[in-house]
């Protein structure tokens, strides 16, 4: 351990602004990290709460100069290196930053492969750590500063295993990731595609700071912009990953008392009613239901479409039901393609906008083609596609919750029970 000079420090602006870049980074990067894999983890975002876990780990790496910088300024000295726990801490994170990273991009380009790709690197990812363990001093060259200088810094031996290895984590990523996800860009014409374009411009600048970082190919001076790069890339996967939030309606939402005033005044829907019960014997069902709704994302709150799915799955007979915001993890044409077909029926929320909506009108194409009853639910009955004008269906009751949820399942059952055409 070598004494450094705590006034050099104070008098040299490059070493504070490298410090504390440091320091933030480390401080935002736990604490966002966390943020967003706890946030994530209830609506079950799984690609954002990979996210959440790559960039923790990222952060994560700044414990040892985190450690340096808090025992120089106590001590006077440099941190206890004895053991390579500089060089072993920091490069320990890779594996999970790497296979988190290929997880994400594999989730989203091939996600019917992406084990191919991923146990590959679970099995380097072993032999790596094995390596960082057992042959350190073959893959690690630790630089100590000389008096007057600054950090302990842990590099790789170029041309050792250790270093191979992690060339092949950060290049993959930088062409897997980066450059896989800006062809998707490229190719995509849906709105999604903006969101590919987030998350290839971080990978590539996640990979590029990491070869700078991990060849020292970057003076001092400019340290601390790498760790405004670090922290750009948490950014964008955040906002690459985030799922949208639905347009809330222009019109204002009544209050209770008006609700009831209005329903009053202007008496309930004129639809065919199929409020009677139904009991578990008028119909046959052999196991329990799915159902998919389909509907406008600015329609979510007019239809109240989240109360709606949660109240339906509290009767016995319904399993689940399906709506993209919920079950979503990427594309919403690549779910409908896997969850459609496993669904005893569709509910189809009617309106201007889903009339608009290109994802709606192939979700409800592609119920019919499957030959899958479809339940319309709509107040204005101009807004039911004409291909399904003559299906049963519900008129939706804005100050009457509990009768929309009660006849969409009565429908329901009498469609899928054979009741009713």
């Amino acid at each position: 351990m070598l004494f450094l000079s705590i006034n050099g420090w104070i008098n040299d602006t490059i070493v504070v602004i490298n410090f504390l870049s440091i320091i933030i980074l480390f401080t935002f990067g736990t604490s966002f990290g966390l943020w967003i894999f706890i946030k994530s983890r209830k609506p079950k975002i799984k690609l954002l709460s990979i996210a959440g876990l790559m960039i923790l780990c990222t952060a994560l790496q700044y414990i040892t100069p985190m450690i340096d910088i808090f025992t120089i300024i106590i001590t006077g000295h440099n941190m206890d290196n004895s053991f390579g726990l500089h060089g072993k801490i920091f490069y320990i994170w890779a594996p999970i930053m790497t296979v988190s990273a290929l997880y994400i991009s594999s989730e989203l380009l091939v996600p019917k492969k992406k084990w191919y790709l991923i146990f590959p690197f679970i099995f380097l990812s072993i032999i790596y750590i094995f390596l960082l363990f057992f042959d350190y001093d073959n893959s690690i060259s630790v630089l100590y500063p000389t008096l007057g200088e600054y950090l302990i810094h842990s590099g790789m031996n170029f041309g050792s295993p250790f270093s191979l290895i992690l060339a092949i984590f950060i290049f993959t990523v930088l062409i897997f990731n980066g450059l896989g996800l800006l062809i998707k860009y490229i190719q995509t014409k849906a709105e999604i595609r903006k969101k590919y374009l987030l998350l290839s411009l971080a990978f590539i600048v996640y990979t590029i700071d990491a070869i700078i970082d991990t060849t020292r190919m970057i003076v001092y001076e400019l340290e601390f912009i790498l760790k405004l790069f670090v922290i750009v890339t948490f950014l964008l996967l955040y906002y690459g990953l985030k799922p949208a939030k639905p347009s809330k309606p222009k019109k204002k939402i009544p209050s209770e008392e008006e609700r009831k005033f209005a329903s009053y005044i202007m008496g309930k829907p004129k639809a065919i009613n199929y409020s009677e019960e139904i009991t578990a014997s008028d119909v046959v069902l052999k196991e329990k239901l799915l159902l998919f709704m389909s509907y406008a994302t600015k329609d979510v709150d007019t239809f109240k479409v989240h109360d709606i799915a949660k109240k339906l799955t509290e009767f016995p007979e319904i399993e689940n039901v399906l709506y993209w915001e919920e079950h979503m993890e990427d594309n919403i044409f690549e779910y409908m393609d896997e969850n459609l077909d496993k669904c005893d029926a569709m509910i189809l929320f009617c309106s201007e906008n889903a009339r608009d909506s290109v994802p709606v009108k192939k979700e409800w194409t592609a119920a019919e083609a499957l030959g899958k009853p479809i339940i319309p639910v709509f107040y204005n009955p101009h807004h039911i596609p004409a291909l399904l004008s003559s299906r049963l269906g519900v008129q939706f009751d804005f100050y009457d919750m509990e009768r929309n949820v009660q006849d969409l399942r009565n429908l329901i059952l009498k469609k899928i029970g054979g009741l009713t055409e």
